[in-house]
């Protein structure tokens, strides 16, 4: 989101992480549709239509359980290669697209993800017909079915809901630079300082979860102009290990979101090895 993207507001309204998450979402429907279908994203594997069939799936489908539960990741992965595929052409993506840009509809969670008919059928074969096997359906369906309505009553509350806006805030503003940095010249967003702000106090938040797999130890140090509201400070959000070497890692908002996020070669940030 630029400058020129802020979120809408009336005089006096103060602006909200909703709003927030709403421009982020806009910003990604705006990348995607730039795009078009069959475009390489910073997603391995991925193209521009599974990226937005990702989307769809874990904002209106209970297989979206499988990003939290490992067991079923590999369903959800077949399940948004699938999607993805089947909308790969033209009229196709932008119905696809056009989902993302409604987002979630309370009490249809895994409806919309069927609007355009079955996707499991055709490269990942048959799927097996014996009562045993439609058994364990029914239940993987109904465990999934039950988180899933969980997820959807806990969004519902003041917590559940400041949750989903800084998880979308994110996750969309990632995504949509998925789109744009795989193309081969790109430059990145000159963000609104209050955006900028918001990015950087939601990765603090969540930065301890997301590096938590490395090796060393993880300062961040953000690069803010003066209009900045925030403390910038530089915080360790993973201890040193025993050779207490760490990682300083260096850069404006966006970048150390997208480095955090694992988009680490695609980041515009200054690293530097520190030393016990």
């Amino acid at each position: 989101m630029t400058a020129s993207d802020r979120p809408q507001q009336g005089p006096g309204d103060a602006v909200t992480e909703t709003d927030y998450a709403a421009a982020s979402r806009a910003a990604l429907v705006e990348a995607l549709t730039h795009a078009g279908p069959g475009q390489p994203t910073l997603c391995e594997g991925w193209r521009t239509e599974h990226l937005a069939a990702h989307i769809v799936l874990r904002e209106t489908s209970p297989l979206a359980v499988g990003l939290l539960l490992p067991p079923a990741a590999k369903r959800l992965q077949e399940k948004t290669i699938a999607l993805g595929d089947a909308h790969a052409d033209e009229a196709g993506y932008a119905r696809l697209v056009e989902r993302v840009a409604a987002g979630p509809l309370e009490g249809s969670l895994g409806q919309r993800a069927q609007d355009d008919g079955p996707v499991d059928s055709g490269a990942h074969g048959t799927a097996d017909a014996s009562p045993e096997a439609g058994g364990r359906r029914r239940s993987r369906g109904r465990v999934a079915g039950l988180v899933s309505r969980a997820a959807a009553l806990l969004r519902r509350t003041p917590v559940g809901s400041t949750v989903a806006d800084e998880v979308q805030l994110l996750e969309f503003f990632v995504h949509t630079e998925d789109v744009r940095r795989a193309k081969d010249r790109w430059a990145p967003r000159i963000l609104a300082d209050d955006y900028a702000d918001m990015l950087y106090t939601h990765l603090k938040r969540r930065a301890k979860l997301l590096y938590r797999s490395e090796e060393t130890g993880i300062e961040l140090e953000r690069r803010a102009r003066p209009a900045s509201r925030v403390d910038n400070s530089p915080v360790m959000v993973k201890a040193p290990g025993d050779d207490g070497r760490s990682v300083h890692v260096a850069g404006p908002a966006g970048e150390l979101v997208m480095h955090a996020f694992g988009r680490r070669t695609a980041a515009l940030v200054l690293e530097d090895v520190v030393d016990a």
